[in-house]
């Protein structure tokens, strides 16, 4: 019952704006609170509303939660990590999911160093799948250009060139590389 008024709810962001989210994020924060603290849906829940917070804050307009959303996506997402709040740790597969987009929080927040270390560690991760390998390969070349470390940025370009699945798929790191 609980997972089809959450497929409901997740369903209303599709249909209007800003509107929906902010009505959406406060329907899951209430479905959230009366869960009790040992249910296992807290996590598959916590998990939606950090992505929801994330997705909303990445989306055009104008929003003045920005940083508040972003930093809620990053507490909701390390809760579910590391197994706080009640919340079952992850297994090892979501884990790395859940550090990419901790990573990728991190970046818009302009925590680029914190932001580095969660990249790698999913670059390094024998649960991460090829895609997700490939982002933290490109994610860490554009961080070490940026800090003017060109040898470690060629690394992770040809990493992440490795693990494309067409030329054309990579054509933008080709085109960094050079």
């Amino acid at each position: 019952m609980k997972k089809l008024f959450l497929a409901g709810l997740l369903g209303l962001t599709l249909s209007s704006g800003a509107i929906a989210d902010e009505y959406l994020i406060e329907e899951m924060e209430s479905l959230k609170s009366t869960l009790d603290k040992n249910d296992p849906d807290r996590s598959i829940l916590s998990i939606r509303l950090a992505d929801l917070y994330f997705d909303v804050s990445i989306q055009e307009g104008e929003n003045d939660n920005l940083v508040e959303y972003r930093e809620k996506a990053l507490k909701l997402y390390l809760d579910v990590l590391n197994g706080r709040d009640g919340i079952k740790k992850a297994d090892a597969k979501n884990a790395t999911l859940i550090r990419y987009n901790i990573a990728r929080v991190l970046g818009k927040l302009s925590r680029f160093d914190e932001a580095r270390n969660y990249y790698l560690s999913v670059f390094e991760s024998e649960h991460a799948n090829e895609r997700l390998k490939r982002e933290a390969a490109f994610s860490l070349a554009e961080y070490y250009e940026e800090k003017v470390n060109f040898n470690k940025a060629d690394q992770y370009y040809l990493a992440g060139i490795e693990l494309c699945n067409s030329v054309e798929s990579c054509n933008y790191a080709h085109y960094k590389r050079a």
